[in-house]
């Protein structure tokens, strides 16, 4: 039972570290994101997102987003993604991540407070070109969204 073990986790590891896939941001390299979506808490927000790379698998950031129904609120979080494409041997085009986002809500109307806001998300991007993608992303923790837009590197 040990060499079965053992020998199933020396290919696996070796499947690892010859994985055909890129990195969609190689380290030190940033994007934006900009686009709309549903948010259960916010409404219909338009957001941004700066993202860099401090590992080939791993971009942190901030995400900026507010609502387009009324203005109502708005909020701010900091973001951490990890990107499956090199372990998983995804190829350069396509970028699949999960990662959390940790910030604040601030609501605008009569009587509104500002509120933790925790997210737990899924993601992916399609590169049409060297430089742009369309992203979806959705995710839920104190409040559910999804998210659709484009991305550019830069």
């Amino acid at each position: 039972m040990k060499r079965i073990t053992f020998l199933l986790a020396l290919v696996l590891s070796t499947g690892m570290l010859f994985a055909q896939g890129e990195a969609p941001l190689a380290k030190g390299e940033s994007q934006i994101s900009f686009g709309i979506g549903y948010d259960s808490w916010l409404g219909l927000p338009m957001y941004g997102t700066y993202e860099y790379a401090v590992h080939p698998d791993v971009t942190v950031g901030t995400r900026l987003a507010f609502d387009l129904g009324g203005f109502d609120g708005m909020y701010i979080v900091g973001k951490a993604d990890y990107h499956w494409n090199r372990l998983m041997g995804i190829p350069k085009e396509w970028d699949f991540y999960t990662g959390a986002n940790l910030g604040g809500d601030i609501a605008f109307v009569k009587g509104g407070a500002g509120q933790f806001h925790f997210h737990v998300d899924l993601g992916g991007r399609y590169y049409f070109s060297d430089k742009w993608a369309i992203n979806f992303e959705m995710g839920g923790a104190t409040s559910f969204a999804a998210l659709f837009g484009v991305s550019v590197k830069l």
